[in-house]
């Protein structure tokens, strides 16, 4: 197929017309936009149209953003959608499913951060060691400004140093014996206020002069939303560079010392390497989202899709939908005894499974139960259902928590506490979504 630029997009696609088609055949591209349908919004998008160079003129076409084309990425899969050009519809669509090896891990296992931090660490040694582009627009936003680009320099994941501590990225400038230590954060949630300062020590342990060292934090985000407060990250690392300031002067503190969201590094094209551009989709998508920066700098007022996508929260409720229930905006009340409980309790625990889905949910941690009080609840009329909830928390990441009443949490990555999905209100009720 021929490509209209980097980050085009597959998609099945059906003219309405013969002039659509011919027009196809000829290869022109065709100003249009392309409305998708999910979750009862539709979004334009807009795009050009180009013909398959296999033959099948009438089921394949590229999608290419106009403007930011990183958003390319972000496209639904497997999503309808009808192109547009002014009025007139010019077909019908579906943007190809495409495998994605980070999204795939990311089902596996919740250790995001060793994955990511091993990947960039291998990408770097591979670009020194073939086609130098990515190390060195990286280097020019890590290091200070008065460091050349190295000509020999070597990069160690998991580096060990003083007390068995390691620093996730460790990269030597071999040419003039300089060293910028990487620390690496996927959640902003991981972020530990005291942790810079120990990882500066360490460095400083390796180098005689300070001037030969830099540290570098890595996090989702490096940047304070005009509403919302700062992520923990954001934070952490303001408290460590004003303490290196009063020791070395605020210029040094502001020079050896960076903060890089991964935007940073998803911005760093590495042109003939699909793993780069699949990890760069994940970022765009899962690390440094929309969706992640509301969960790390809303205070209050969070929604399901603020706390675990868009799609897993429109599936969640689109299943209750289907029984008549509807949120508001404070979420909503069930009365118990206007549901057949059985069939309710059946449809809750699948609603529930899909958010648990959602790459937000950490599956790797161990919650006990903090509730006492199942006896009011299985002694009722509704015994049955709460029965059915109560069985939900023999997954490890989901638990019960409360005093008269009980509330069942998940396990989330940017919230140590949980997230609270369904609340009782008595053996009678359930409030199903309610704002944090």
């Amino acid at each position: 197929m021929r490509r209209t630029g980097r980050h085009a997009v597959e998609a099945s696609f059906h003219p309405l017309d013969n002039r659509t088609r011919d027009v196809l055949t000829r290869g022109m591209p065709i100003s249009s936009a392309a409305v998708f349908e999910n979750g009862g919004t539709t979004e334009p998008v807009s795009v050009l149209l180009e013909s398959s160079s296999r033959g099948r003129h009438d089921d394949l076409v590229r999608l290419e953003l106009a403007v930011h084309p990183h958003k390319t990425r972000q496209l639904p899969r497997g999503v309808m959608f009808k192109l547009l050009a002014g009025q007139n519809v010019l077909g019908c669509g579906c943007i190809h499913n495409e495998i994605n090896i980070s999204e795939v891990l990311a089902h596996v296992t919740r250790r995001r951060e060793p994955f990511h931090t091993r990947y960039l660490s291998d990408a770097l040694s591979t670009s020194l060691e073939r086609d130098r582009s990515l190390f060195d627009k990286l280097w020019q936003l890590m290091a200070p400004d008065d460091w050349s680009i190295p000509a020999a320099a070597s990069v160690q994941s998991e580096k060990k140093l003083r007390n068995g501590r390691r620093i996730d990225i460790f990269v030597h400038d071999q040419s003039h014996d300089r060293a910028v230590g990487i620390e690496v954060k996927t959640v902003d949630a991981s972020a530990q206020e005291t942790q810079l300062e120990q990882y500066w020590r360490d460095l400083r342990a390796l180098r005689e002069r300070p001037e030969s060292i830099t540290l570098v934090y890595l996090t989702p985000f490096n940047d304070v939303p005009p509403t919302g407060y700062a992520p923990k990250p954001v934070e952490a690392f303001r408290g460590f560079t004003k303490r290196l300031g009063v020791k070395y002067g605020d210029r040094f503190a502001h020079t050896h010392a960076k903060h890089l969201s991964w935007l940073d590094v998803a911005a760093i094209p590495w042109d003939g390497n699909e793993l780069w551009e699949q990890h760069r989709e994940y970022i765009y998508k899962h690390i440094s989202s929309p969706e992640a920066r509301k969960v790390s700098t809303l205070t209050s007022g969070r929604t399901f899709e603020d706390f675990f996508g868009k799609a897993p929260a429109a599936a969640f409720w689109k299943i209750l939908e289907d029984l008549g229930i509807s949120p508001g905006t404070q979420g909503v009340v069930v009365e118990l005894e206007n549901h057949d409980t059985a069939n309710l309790g059946s449809k809750l625990i699948e609603a529930i499974n899909i958010l648990t889905e959602s790459t937000f949910v950490s599956r790797d941690v161990e919650m006990k139960d903090k509730f006492d009080g199942h006896a009011e609840f299985l002694d009722s009329a509704h015994a049955d259902l709460h029965r059915s909830l109560f069985d939900l928390t023999r997954s490890r990441y989901l638990w019960l928590q409360g005093k008269k009443n009980y509330g069942i949490r998940v396990a989330h990555e940017n919230h140590r506490s949980g997230v609270s999905l369904i609340t009782s209100k008595g053996p009678n009720r359930l409030e199903i979504g309610r704002p944090r």
